[in-house]
């Protein structure tokens, strides 16, 4: 991606829309695997996606701007298609390369993305802190890109090791070993919701197939 076009596009979004973009990503025609039917074939389509915090990306998505799939809606999208149309012709990108109107425009929460590395690399680390605290592994740990860790125990295990009086604290220091991951890999203080839940098979509403399915 050219800096110029990046901080092109930043600067028109956030004066037009009052939000603060974290940086976009660019996918030209050429390197695209998205294509649309167009005059009776399929044509690729560039693509762009907004790296956006969890503050906006949470009230974009709350007010219908963004699709539950990150796919950009109705005035937004619109809105974000004339900027980069913008962006293109005043940095003098490649038009047949970089704009369509029908291109893909995405969103993408960068903030929960920080905290789904930790849940998915960071098993091992979070499996110590429980044999350390209750004495006993976990059956299974499962990542989920909400972002959540989905944590298992034998029912025998969940109540000799009473857990269910235990799990708030447990919960509550994994959490804390996310954010002081974030901090040192990312930066400052980053806000994000992460999702920490204790189990045991014979819970209401506990789902091991669908836990192993995100994971």
């Amino acid at each position: 991606m050219i800096p110029s076009a990046e901080n092109e596009m930043i600067r028109l979004l956030q004066e037009a829309q009052g939000i603060t973009i974290l940086g976009i990503e660019v996918t030209p025609r050429s390197q695209s695997i998205i294509h649309v039917s167009r005059d009776g074939g399929h044509m690729k389509i560039p693509c762009l996606s907004l790296l956006l915090g969890e503050d906006d990306y949470s009230r974009l998505q709350s007010t219908g701007a963004i699709a539950f799939n990150g796919v950009l809606q109705a005035n937004f999208r619109t809105a974000v298609l004339s900027a980069w149309q913008q962006t293109v012709r005043e940095t003098k990108l490649p038009v047949a390369e970089y704009y369509d109107d029908d291109m893909q425009l995405t969103a993408l929460n960068l903030h929960r993305q920080y905290y789904e590395v930790f849940a998915r690399s960071r098993k091992e680390q979070v499996r110590q802190y429980l044999i350390n605290a209750l004495g006993k592994a976990p059956r299974n740990i499962y990542a989920s890109s909400l972002p959540a860790l989905n944590i298992v125990y034998e029912t025998a295990d969940y109540g000799a090791l009473r857990i269910e009086d235990r799990k708030s604290k447990l919960e509550e220091d994994i959490r804390a070993l996310a954010a002081e991951y974030v901090r040192n890999q990312y930066g400052p203080e980053i806000p994000c919701p992460f999702s920490v839940t204790i189990w045991h098979p014979g819970m209401e509403g506990y789902n091991g197939y669908g836990m192993a399915r995100e994971d």
